[in-house]
């Protein structure tokens, strides 16, 4: 009987080939990310392809670094996610905001959204995939080409780039937290979460960021001046 988790690669490894090909026509907008979604996924129903999550307080993932070993718990948001990421999405002006920025402020830039992004985390599964792809095309967009296969080359380029993103996200789901908030806390329901996070915080923030890792895998293919791209819709 075939792995399930090798299947879905395969599946969606030529479903991100077809993208790269033919890519969503879009505003980068919540249209455009969930058709992304939608068709990375559609051979796969249980991740309901486009759909954000249902709404909880809190979303909880445990992430184990292929290389190194080390488990922690990553806390993503909870509530309505519907609005917040149209609000991300919103400041990106239909892919405007990046036109014409040199390469280290468009790595900051594509830092800024994927961070908010996947601290949102707005699929049940499959957000690490799609962000890939809205990023990569984002970038394309804005005159660069951003190859993220260097990221997966091996355990400890996967690890690499997995801690810099969770720190993106811990740092937005505990915004500014110290000792003083975790003295504060103390019998907060969520205080064991909270004193985990400050934990891996401070081990992350000795780490590499995400947008030096962004850096890296931009190439400028062409200079794109502000406004000077054409709409367009979301399409299948």
């Amino acid at each position: 009987m075939p792995d399930p988790h090798a299947l879905e690669g395969v599946l969606t490894s030529a479903r991100i080939l077809e993208l790269q090909e033919s890519p969503v026509n879009g505003r980068f907008d919540v249209a455009h990310l969930r058709e992304a979604h939608r068709r990375i996924f559609q051979d796969l129903a249980h991740h309901r392809p486009g759909e954000f999550r249902p709404q909880v307080r809190t979303h909880f993932k445990t992430r184990v670094l292929e290389g190194e070993g080390t488990q922690y718990v990553i806390g993503y948001a909870g509530g309505d996610l519907g609005p917040r990421v149209e609000r991300v999405l919103s400041e990106l002006q239909g892919g405007a905001a990046l036109e014409g920025l040199a390469l280290d402020e468009c790595a900051e830039r594509l830092s800024q959204l994927y961070g908010d992004l996947d601290h949102l985390h707005p699929f049940q599964e499959g957000n690490s995939r799609t962000l890939r792809e809205f990023t990569r095309e984002l970038a394309l967009h804005a005159g660069y080409e951003l190859d993220w296969y260097s990221t997966s080359a091996d355990a400890n380029t996967r690890d690499r780039l997995d801690v810099a993103r969770d720190l993106e996200v811990y740092e937005r789901q505990y915004p500014g937290l110290n000792a003083e908030m975790l003295k504060a806390y103390g019998r907060h329901r969520d205080f064991a979460q909270m004193h985990h996070a400050s934990h891996m915080l401070t081990v992350f923030r000795e780490r590499e960021r995400l947008a030096s890792i962004i850096r890296e895998q931009l190439v400028l293919l062409r200079r794109v001046h502000p406004a000077s791209s054409s709409d367009g819709t979301a399409q299948g």
